[in-house]
């Protein structure tokens, strides 16, 4: 309760804040489990890595001073 008074924040903000954090981190943990679940399939890492090699080059299309 005291963190409260110190922060100024209403408790809707604090459980807002948590919501957000935890959003956060759910989604930052499943896009991890895809990217490992990628690089287990050789395959398609494979496939990932001729797409990388294929777009690496593609913003070379002159506007980069705009």
């Amino acid at each position: 309760m005291q963190e409260l008074i110190k922060t100024k924040k209403t408790k809707i903000q604090i459980i807002e804040e948590a919501l957000e954090s935890y959003r956060f981190r759910e989604r930052m943990r499943l896009f991890n489990a895809s990217y490992v679940k990628l690089r287990s399939n050789r395959k398609a890492w494979n496939q990932e890595l001729k797409e990388r090699s294929e777009l690496e080059g593609s913003l070379s299309d002159g506007f980069e001073n705009d």
